[in-house]
């Protein structure tokens, strides 16, 4: 059997064009399986470090029913990822206000009725790197909107604040 036949084929199977973009497409493969296997640990040469935290979690102008439904104790997911985002350790509830203008042009903070404005704060597991905080497999970062559920209520707050606890 020769190395290359008549037609060009080596072995008789192959072209030599076609072997080049077989070897190609595998090399495009492995650097990106090993590409995308560094960002799944942190990415390469970064430290990660699983520590709890606290993110308080902010809902603007909700209903009785749902700020009553959100009570201490209760388990908190992720709704993309349906992972363990923590538990919430605290609420604060407060009347809904909003800024407007009397008859007479003067500035007022008035309060919305039925609505409430609530703080819930949620402790759970994070992992840590020097650029990231992602807890219930997704980036947390202040401004950020994160739908949220319990068993019973899901809902959409914006991430109001981080703090990392200190053991």
């Amino acid at each position: 059997m020769k190395f290359r036949n008549d037609k060009g084929k080596i072995f008789g199977v192959i072209h030599y064009f076609d072997l080049l973009v077989l070897l190609l497409v595998l090399v495009v493969a492995f650097a990106g399986y090993k590409y995308i296997g560094s960002k799944g640990n942190g990415g390469a040469g970064s430290n990660v470090s699983d520590q709890k935290v606290e993110v308080q979690l902010y809902l603007s102008g909700v209903r009785n029913v749902t700020s009553d439904n959100l009570n201490v104790g209760d388990v908190i997911k992720v709704v993309e990822t349906n992972k363990i985002l923590g538990t919430i350790v605290d609420k604060t509830v407060s009347n809904k206000k909003m800024d407007s203008v009397d008859g007479k042009g003067n500035y007022v903070e008035s309060e919305v009725p039925n609505k409430y404005d609530v703080i819930i704060t949620v402790e759970g597991d994070a992992s840590i790197t020097a650029d990231d905080i992602t807890m219930g497999n997704k980036i947390i970062k202040i401004g950020n909107l994160m739908r949220i559920k319990t068993q019973i209520v899901e809902t959409v707050p914006v991430i109001y604040g981080i703090d990392i606890v200190e053991d």
